[in-house]
């Protein structure tokens, strides 16, 4: 009863509201009470793995092969782009002009909340001239916000206050939320129903079709500490942080599909609901997974392969089979079941590893390192550099909400997907850092059209602001006036 996949997990709720009867009984005759969701392996109160992950033994090992029509990778038909599409034309297919009316409409809800602080309505293109501004900050790293308005000699970039003044752009970025005003107020401190991450999510999968290797990946943590400034109930956990993982398309680097999670306490417990509903929509289509979950289980890996999907990653040394005890440097040991291969191979230190992509005749002879990690550190070391790549969410000394963090690795990750859709479908062939100078161009321009020139918008802007903090001065006064008379009274 330990390694049953109880009908309360998350993972089988995620089946029910999506798939049909039909699937749902194919998905229970292939497995489900397997061990999916259980207490951590090192304390489990029996020894040795149960038997419904299959007998563990020495031998040769011919994994099934997943089969995978390689003509539908690419870009998919759901958009449409000029014969010559600008790198601004590929960002919008993802910040759309509904999307970024949406944005300007949360943004606006937040401002008016900002009482005595200067706030006007902000328009679509100056949401799309602050996002051309963060994209630009990503490229141009100072340690503090305000340095990008500073007028000293060694650190001035006069780019920035060509757009914005400096008090316009933070009051944008204060009210920059990822819903809406009700949403928040009523949800606090939750990724689930967020706009921004719910449109981003769709665009990305939509407009892309990926190669038959995958990999999931887990982003550094963008955010540590409290998510909101109450404190919690002594009977809520306390919460450190949000992480975002990301499904990608090994071949490619472009981004399928992402996932908040709201870290918790740290806790030995787990579950699989976040990457079966990350791989959801390629279940059954013969592709291949690696993930980079430490958290992977033998049950994990049976139910994707008997849902067509290949899988390869490392597993925490509770969940795999006894290996030998004694091994040499650069020495591997190899167990399997009827579609899993278990790999403990000890280098600078040990690895236990499981594929049902690859055979035990993978393994070369004089302390050859293993295919299955030679190939899973392959396909995961670039992913990690793209990350690297994508983030934006950072800003030195400047502390940020974790929304704000949220949203500008969000931004990051569009990015470079319409890199990926512009290298598609132009003729030109730029470097990532190229094509970002020429979004944040290319923006700027488009944007500016509508405030006439950059120095008429700043101008504009400006003499609101003054306006507006006129009129909180002369309230201001008014209230003292006023207690001054009762006194003289």
């Amino acid at each position: 009863a330990l390694f049953k996949l109880h009908a309360d997990t998350p993972l089988l709720d995620t089946f029910q509201s999506s798939d049909t009867e039909s699937d749902q009984d194919s998905y229970r005759s292939n497995g489900s009470s397997v061990a999916l969701h259980s207490e951590p392996p090192e304390k489990r109160p029996c020894a040795g793995l149960p038997a419904a992950f299959g007998t563990w033994q020495p031998g040769l090992f011919v994994p099934a092969p997943f089969h995978f029509d390689a003509s539908v990778s690419g870009l998919s038909g759901a958009f449409s782009l000029p014969g010559d599409p600008s790198e601004a034309d590929c960002f919008r297919l993802f910040f759309d002009r509904g999307f970024v009316s949406l944005m300007t409409q949360h943004v606006n809800a937040f401002g008016d909340e900002l009482d005595g602080s200067g706030w006007f309505s902000a328009t679509e293109p100056e949401m799309y001239s602050l996002l051309a501004c963060l994209v630009l900050m990503g490229l141009v790293r100072k340690d503090k916000i305000v340095d990008y308005w500073s007028t000293d000699p060694l650190l001035e970039t006069p780019i920035f206050s060509q757009v914005f003044t400096e008090s316009r752009f933070l009051l944008l970025l204060r009210a920059l939320h990822l819903s809406s005003l009700s949403n928040s107020q009523a949800s606090g401190p939750t990724t689930e129903k967020h706009a921004a991450i719910s449109h981003l999510q769709q665009r990305f999968a939509e407009l892309f079709h990926p190669s038959q290797e995958l990999r999931i990946c887990k982003s550094l943590t963008l955010h540590e500490g409290s998510l909101c400034p109450q404190p919690s109930p002594p009977a809520e956990p306390q919460r450190l942080g949000v992480q975002l993982i990301t499904l990608s398309d090994v071949a490619t680097g472009y981004v399928l599909n992402f996932r908040t999670r709201l870290s918790t306490a740290p806790s030995d417990e787990f579950s699989i609901s976040v990457t079966m509903d990350l791989v959801r929509p390629y279940l059954g289509k013969g592709h291949v997974l690696y993930s980079d979950d430490q958290q992977n289980s033998p049950g994990l890996f049976r139910l994707l392969h008997s849902m067509n999907m290949g899988a390869c990653g490392p597993v925490r040394p509770g969940w795999m089979p006894n290996f030998r005890a004694s091994l040499g440097r650069q020495e591997a040991d190899v167990l399997h079941t009827d579609s899993l291969l278990a790999v403990k191979w000890r280098g600078v230190e040990d690895v236990f590893l499981l594929s049902s992509i690859h055979g035990s005749d993978d393994f070369g002879s004089g302390g050859k390192e293993p295919k299955c990690v030679t190939d899973y550190n392959g396909k995961m070391s670039s992913g990690e550099h793209l990350q690297l790549q994508m983030d934006y969410a950072d800003f030195g000394c400047t502390p940020l909400r974790w929304y704000h963090k949220v949203f500008l690795h969000l931004l990051g990750i569009t990015a470079y997907n319409a890199f990926l859709v512009h290298q598609s479908v132009s003729q030109k062939r730029l470097t990532f850092h190229t094509f970002q100078l020429d979004l944040v161009s290319n923006v700027s321009e488009s944007s500016s059209k509508y405030f006439n020139c950059n120095s008429f918008g700043k101008w504009q802007s400006n003499i609101q602001i003054a306006f507006c903090n006129w009129q909180v001065n002369v309230q201001r006064a008014d209230v003292i006036l006023s207690s001054f008379e009762s006194v003289l009274k």
